[in-house]
């Protein structure tokens, strides 16, 4: 109930807003003879979309520049314009548009929406509580997604995060039907509660620029399975992935997180959950620290991994180890005391199979075999295809998906048809 109080709240100013201005200062037709309402600014040399007598309905084509006695202005902004018209379905925005203010579609029933490579930011609450918007892509220009930006949006399931986004403000994406999320290498901060209640998520690929997760960010996506957090990221709070109940598998590539000395009470586990069974270490890392995987099972360490802290494996009767290191790690003398190693297996590279065999500790595996060529022991990380390049049905390259049938070819070869009304 709190909950429902809390969105009513939040969009109750929107609404109020949107009732009351009806002010605009022209309105013009466009191709498809619907009336598009707009207000000077930036001392009358640009135009802002807004709201007017009659709400907008059906689908919206925005041009790029209008022409008014005689003089033709460009379409730079999105101001409140289509927050709460239900009855909006598509909103075509323009390259030339640079901002997309708070609120601006909130409410509104558009199905999809592609924000062109021109846009910069997108304001707070910007497409909050569309409850049926199920896909988003994000150009590579757009540097921040504002608070709530895509709050309460149910039915999103898909989105994509452009290459230029730097920030991800807090509640963005909370309570949204995403499936998978990867977060570009160029967002350094992630807020808080930003993807919490994403109840579908399955799968978070997490970039190597980010260096901060706000509170709870992942708390209560109760589906997620597989994380993979990147290389700069130093410190992680507990209550990040707070009631991840499922998450089972964990990519690790930051070496300052995975270097620091934990206990039996502070290991990853508290980080991640007691039921991540699975860690792979990923390369980079030189150094596991004390305590670390308490409670895992099953872990792949990388080859560039050179030193090992104490009781790596506290109070885990067996486990499965892939070390992929030529040069023996250095270990400390507890490093496997806390498991049965007469029952456990560890996989190293073919080439130094005998010297493991034959140095302690790790001479007192049971079963100690060689990776294969094969890579049936290599890291079960789950690698995402990613947008790669649009192209037009006469196979020409475009920036950006345009109006009409699109073919997307992602990163891993593979091809699909997109339609944008």
């Amino acid at each position: 109930m709190k909950k429902i109080f809390l969105r009513l709240l939040l969009f109750l100013p929107l609404c109020m807003i949107s009732k009351g201005a009806s002010a605009y200062d022209i309105e013009v037709p466009n191709a498809d003879g619907v009336t598009i309402y707009y207000n000077y600014i930036n001392d009358g040399t640009e135009l802002e979309v807004t709201n007017g007598l009659n709400k907008y309905w059906g689908t919206i084509n925005i041009p790029e520049e209008v022409t008014v006695g005689g003089h033709t202005l460009k379409v730079t902004s999105i101001e409140r314009a289509f927050s709460g018209c239900w009855g909006v379905t598509s909103v075509m925005i323009p390259n030339g548009v640079t901002t997309i203010v708070d609120g601006a579609f909130s409410g509104s029933g558009i199905t999809s929406i592609t924000i062109p490579n021109s846009i910069t930011t997108i304001g707070s609450f910007a497409f909050g509580d569309c409850s049926n918007l199920a896909s988003v892509w994000i150009g590579d220009g757009v540097t921040s997604i504002g608070k709530q930006a895509f709050r309460f949006c149910h039915q999103l399931a898909s989105v994509t995060i452009g290459n230029s986004v730097t920030s991800i403000g807090d509640f963005a994406f909370q309570g949204c039907k995403l499936t998978s999320v990867i977060i570009p290498n160029s967002v350094t901060t992630i807020g808080e509660y930003a993807f919490e209640e994403c109840l579908d998520l399955a799968s978070a690929v997490i970039g190597d620029g980010v260096v901060t997760i706000g509170d709870y960010a992942f708390k209560q996506c109760q589906s997620l399975t597989f994380l993979s957090i990147g290389s700069v990221l130093g410190n992680i709070n507990e209550s990040v992935f707070d009631e991840c109940f499922h998450l089972s598998q964990v990519e690790l590539t930051s070496d300052e997180i995975v270097s620091q000395n934990y206990s039996e009470e502070t290991s990853l586990g508290k980080l991640f959950g007691n039921r991540v069974n699975d860690y792979i270490i990923g390369e980079g890392v030189t150094t596991i620290g004390d305590y670390a995987f308490n409670g895992c099972s099953k872990l792949d360490i990388s080859s560039t991994v050179s030193k090992i802290g104490k009781r790596l494996f506290s109070k885990r009767a067996t486990v499965d180890v892939t070390c992929r290191a030529t040069t023996i790690p250095e270990t400390d003398e507890e490093t496997f005391t806390t498991f049965n190693l007469q029952r456990s297996t560890l996989h190293v590279p073919e080439a130094s199979l005998e010297a493991y065999r034959t140095t302690a500790p790790w001479s007192g595996f049971y079963n100690i075999v060689a990776i294969t060529p094969t890579g049936i022991n290599s890291p079960m990380v789950k690698q995402l295809p990613v947008l790669a390049e649009y192209f037009d049905l006469n196979g020409r390259r475009t920036s950006q998906p345009q109006r009409g049938v699109n073919i997307v070819k992602m990163n891993d070869g593979t091809t699909k048809k997109i339609v944008v009304k």
